[in-house]
């Protein structure tokens, strides 16, 4: 495993392949001090770190007695100057520096020699006040438990789990400030508001730093593990200890060498030579003649060469392979009958149009925001209900999503590579401000896109609804969703969207924008072109693009930027593309605006905002994202700042709690609530019915709730079956009442749910005798005969496997009794009302049971001859009893 860990860092931080071989030191090592030149002998021969050269590198992950053993049998074996030797001291062991000297030692002189080719990699100690005020803290408190402690015997890691607790303190706060906000967001009682914070800690530990930490800045990780700062120590030969010479910022992935201190390399020279003279075998070609083994060795080198080749070949492949087959897998292919559409009627119970809104519940001064969205936008995603069609857009169910189902006018579907590439884009792309994608419907005339769904409808209907107050911090968030969703977009394998518009942009519960439409632009250039193009529908449209033959299937990033302007004139007036704010509106035809945006000029044609409608700053980044010259409007990496800039002390962070109280306050939270007291009186219920249907025959029990008497009735033929538990009165004898009852009650249970596999009916258990019939009160022909005989069978069955549980040696025996023919049934009582059975067939039923032998079924003549019909029962003939 440390091998694995070692050879993983080292080629996370450089670009070639490291090699190790790690040797295990064992204890026997100081019984057999022979061991250690076998290791170094083994090591001279293969220490290497593979760069573009060889360098002779040793590390040492050893204590302090045992390295300065290994170090003078290495000056044994001449290792003195080709060498270097690196020891991690990650755990401070009460001697710090590695000391070479050992008093009354002869090997002193020898140490001391190759302490110059020794350096040890540490974590790095803070100097900082906090920190020296923390030791001394530590070791008072040390001091009062322990006796010999030293400050020197404080592990800097103390203070780094000092640090850890800290740091996951102000993650759990953060987490649960966080969790408090989105439940106070959110009005619905829905299992995330009781989410585990596992993963809300996390956001805030990984991939974080933590400033006011004892050990300095403690950064965790995208794998949440912390990133170390090390210090390099060199050998002092003047004080013979050891300095630090240079500092590793983990963080920062920086080396920052140590102001007056350099690296001091064996013999006080430079780094040992990247290859001995003759190798490290003995075997350079200028220490040797050249012969066979010079020829070996180029064809192994050959060799391998060729294999590393056809490797990674081979890796190429497969990989080419697998994202051949992920790209024609039919994971986006969606059947139309996997989504269910709930019917129009329960949409108009459940409508939660916006356009509504109108106080009066007749029309309201508006045009309906869904019947205008449809007669200007052709191609809109405004949606209005939760339930049925909605215009172009229609919303269902699909595996357990709420999904908004878009038809498209193809006649016939084309799939290309190239439409399968952007389908898989279309997976990849998750971003919190982009509709996410879920699948196509392929079948022919119900060819259509699915998307998540957005509840509130799109922007566009949000600016039409006169009822609905926007403040201004609610706008400035509108805004900042689209530049995140936008930027994210950009950055993608789609690069723009070419059909940005306030249509596009639409608002989920929380009344967060998420842009929609995106992508997918093989498939739409398959719709049929219409006979009439829309003009209102290309007032987002950049001029350049106008200009086009075809303005629908242009795009740019700079033409993304100009539908942003437009947008940003829809949300400071609340009025559409092109129209003013002011009362003396200026009508126009959608054909003429689009031919004078068209013709451009110094002073082109652009909607009129006034300065009073929002802050100026703002007013001047809308003309700028509309300008003529793609070239001067600014993208939306340069537009997130400046916006940043301008909505600064103007945002609230409770406008979207305002914003759902005055909206929703009777319309969602009250139907919520009518859905979750439904579902608690439908669950109720149930629970009424299964308690009865355990009590009273089903067909009985739906009789009597349905108000009608239930007639006792006569039947021709039946069969009854009649047990009781052979020496219960002495099974009695040696429990005590609460044991009998739980005995009785384990029995029964399993009785019960054994004979739910049979047409049969249990009307009654007194004591250990248990009753079933078979044939009432639906009539079944002779089957019943069948069913009890079954049922029995396997009663007997379950019996031998049963154990008491406080007479474990004891084993249960029962008497059983069958007998077929008439009898008469009904409901007795009207409080705790009884299904009865009665008649002489239950006595003869009785009396069978009670004349039997144990563990077998004693059955009368008239159910033999029923059994003998179905010719697959073994009986055999008892002889003449009386049973009287």
């Amino acid at each position: 495993m440390i091998k694995t860990c070692i050879e993983k860092a080292l080629k996370d931080i450089v670009d070639y392949e490291i090699y190790l071989d790690i040797q295990i030191l064992s204890d026997k090592i100081h019984q057999d001090e022979t061991l250690y030149d076998r290791y170094l002998l083994q090591a001279k021969k293969s220490a290497r770190v593979l760069l573009t050269l060889l360098l002779s590198v040793f590390f040492l992950i050893t204590g302090t007695e045992m390295t300065r053993t290994l170090l003078i049998h290495a000056h044994d074996l001449d290792m003195i100057n080709d060498y270097a030797f690196f020891g991690l001291q990650l755990l401070n062991d009460g001697d710090e520096n590695f000391g070479w000297y050992k008093q009354g030692d002869k090997n002193n002189r020898k140490a001391k020699i190759m302490w110059d080719s020794f350096m040890t990699i540490s974590v790095h100690v803070p100097t900082s006040p906090e920190y020296s005020l923390f030791v001394s803290k530590a070791f008072r408190k040390a001091s009062d438990e322990f006796e010999g402690i030293s400050d020197s015997n404080i592990n800097p890691l103390l203070a780094a789990l000092y640090d850890s607790f800290c740091f996951y303190a102000w993650a759990y706060n953060k987490s649960i400030s966080t969790s408090n906000k989105n439940n106070n967001n959110n009005n619905n009682n829905n299992n995330n508001a009781t989410n585990s914070n596992n993963q809300g800690i996390n956001r805030y530990l990984w991939n974080n730093v933590f400033q006011n930490g004892l050990t300095g800045e403690m950064y965790l990780n995208e794998n949440g593990d912390r990133e170390l700062d090390y210090t390099l120590n060199d050998f002092d030969p003047e004080t013979g200890m050891m300095r630090p010479v240079l500092t590793f910022y983990g963080r920062k992935q920086l080396v920052k060498r140590i102001d007056g201190v350099r690296i001091r390399w064996p013999n006080d020279s430079l780094a040992p030579p990247d290859f001995p003279f003759c190798g490290f075998d003995g075997n350079a070609e200028h220490c040797l003649h050249k012969g066979p083994l010079a020829i070996i060795l180029i064809i192994c080198s050959v060799l391998a060469s060729l294999t590393l080749i056809s490797s990674a070949t081979a890796y190429l492949i497969i990989k080419k392979i697998r994202s051949e087959n992920d790209l024609h897998s039919n994971w986006w292919q969606v059947h139309y009958e996997e989504i269910k559409f709930p019917n129009e009627q329960a949409g108009k119970k459940s409508s939660l149009s916006i356009g509504t809104f109108d106080g009066d519940g007749g029309k309201s001064d508006r045009t309906s925001v869904m019947t205008r969205s449809v007669t200007q936008i052709s191609a809109t995603h405004s949606l209005t209900s939760a339930y049925g069609r909605l215009g172009p857009v229609l919303v269902g169910h699909f595996r357990g999503l709420r999904i908004a189902y878009k038809p498209l006018d193809i006649k016939k579907l084309s799939i290309s590579r190239k439409m399968l590439i952007e389908l898989t884009d279309m997976r990849n792309l998750l971003h919190e401000n982009l509709v996410k994608f879920v699948g196509l419907c392929v079948e022919e005339n119900n060819i259509g896109v699915i998307t998540e769904l957005m509840m509130k409808g799109s922007l566009r209907d949000i600016l039409e609804a006169d009822k609905i107050q926007i403040d201004w911090a609610f706008r400035y968030s509108i805004i900042s969703d689209i530049i995140e969703g936008m930027i994210y977009l950009h950055n993608s394998s789609f690069q723009y969207h070419g059909r940005l518009k306030s249509t596009n942009c639409l608002i989920d519960g929380r009344f967060m924008v998420k842009i929609g439409d995106y992508g997918l632009r093989t498939l739409y250039k398959q719709i049929a072109k219409e006979t009439e193009i829309n003009p209102r529908s290309l007032f987002w449209t950049a001029p350049e693009h106008l200009r086009s033959p075809e303005p629908y299937n242009c795009g740019s990033q700079k033409g993304d930027i100009y539908s942003f302007g437009i947008i940003l004139q829809e949300v400071i007036t609340r009025c559409e593309p092109f129209e003013s704010s002011t009362e003396d509106k200026t009508c126009q035809e959608p054909t003429e605006i689009l031919d004078r945006v068209k013709m451009g000029g110094e002073v082109p044609f652009r909607p009129v905002v006034h300065c009073e409608d929002c802050p100026h700053n703002l007013i001047k980044l809308m003309e700028t994202c509309w300008s003529e010259n793609p070239d001067s409007r600014p993208d939306f990496v340069k537009i997130k700042p400046y916006f940043k800039k301008i909505s600064k002390g103007l945002t609230s962070t409770n406008f979207l709690d305002n914003l759902l109280k005055r909206m929703e306050q009777y319309t969602e939270n009250l139907e919520k609530i009518v859905e979750e007291k439904a579902a608690i009186v439908i669950e109720e219920k149930n629970r009424a019915e299964d308690l009865l249907h355990q009590i009273l025959p089903q067909f009985v029990a739906n009789e009597l709730k349905s108000g009608r008497h239930c007639v006792p009735e006569s039947f021709e033929s039946v069969t009854i079956f009649h047990s009781d538990i052979v020496g219960f009165t002495t099974i009695s004898s040696q429990s005590n009442p609460m044991q009998v009852v739980n005995l009785l009650n384990n029995l029964y249970t399993c009785f019960d749910s054994t004979i739910g596999y049979f047409d049969a009916f249990k009307f009654e258990t007194i004591g250990d005798a248990y009753m079933v019939a078979s044939g009432l009160p639906i009539r079944n022909g002779d089957n019943h005969a069948k069913e009890i005989a079954m049922m029995a069978l396997k009663l007997s069955k379950v019996v031998e496997t049963f154990r008491i549980p406080h007479l474990p040696k004891t084993k249960l025996r029962l008497r059983i009794g069958i007998n077929s023919g008439p009898c008469d049934a009904g409901v007795v009582g009207s409080k705790m009302p009884k299904y009865i059975v009665f008649g002489e067939t239950v006595v003869i039923a009785t009396k069978m049971e009670s004349h039997g032998e144990p563990m077998k079924i004693h059955i009368s003549e008239t159910t033999k001859k029923l059994l003998d019909s179905f010719n697959c029962f073994g009986m055999s003939e008892r002889g003449k009893i009386d049973i009287k």
